[in-house]
């Protein structure tokens, strides 16, 4: 999409949801494939938050031409796309049907070692995928392991970021477009 494109497909979103007297503050790209512009359309548009860049495991204040984002850094391992999907056409997915133990084993691997290092989990669920009843009770097995380790929060996106901007020490970043090395990756 080109940056008019972008802009309307944005707007058209915005009012679906304002008729339904929703106002979201978070934003995550689909497929968390941003343009370079988006971040400067979420905080033109007033959006508190993304979700979208795996740069890191703990929140930061991302600068952009048009005002200041929280980004809350997902990560593939804790998506059930990447435990769930299959199509056999285009090929997505892990190439076969896994039980959901294995899902539940990664993600309380991921928690354990987030909760070591003090980062944030930022788990990412589809309804069409999470929502099979054996997948559910994954899913319900996690939050009860996670709530029984004491320490562990669950709160929302918004919430999340609303700590962050509270946090003095919050590192800033500002977006660098990726310079490929030539010598490594000539022009084709």
């Amino acid at each position: 999409m080109d940056e008019a494109a972008e802009r309307a497909d944005l707007e058209r979103g915005l009012l679906a949801l304002e008729r339904q007297g929703v106002r979201p503050e978070g934003y995550r790209a689909p497929s968390w494939e941003p343009s370079r512009r988006t971040f400067d359309l979420l905080a033109e548009y007033g959006f508190v938050y993304d979700s979208t860049l795996m740069d890191d495991d703990r929140p930061y204040l991302l600068e952009t031409r048009a005002g200041t984002l929280v980004e809350l850094p997902p990560h593939w391992s804790l998506d059930d796309w990447n435990q769930f999907m299959y199509l056999s056409e285009p090929r997505s997915g892990p190439g076969t049907v896994y039980p959901p133990s294995r899902a539940l084993a990664v993600w309380r691997e991921e928690l354990e070692g987030m909760r070591r290092h003090g980062c944030l989990f930022v788990l990412t669920m589809h309804p069409f995928l999470i929502g099979r009843p054996g997948r559910v009770e994954a899913l319900r097995a996690l939050v009860e392991y996670a709530l029984g380790c004491g320490e562990v929060e669950l709160v929302t996106g918004a919430e999340a970021a609303r700590r962050a901007l509270a946090d003095p020490d919050l590192p800033r970043r500002s977006l660098r477009p990726v310079e490929p090395d030539p010598a490594i990756y000539p022009d084709s």
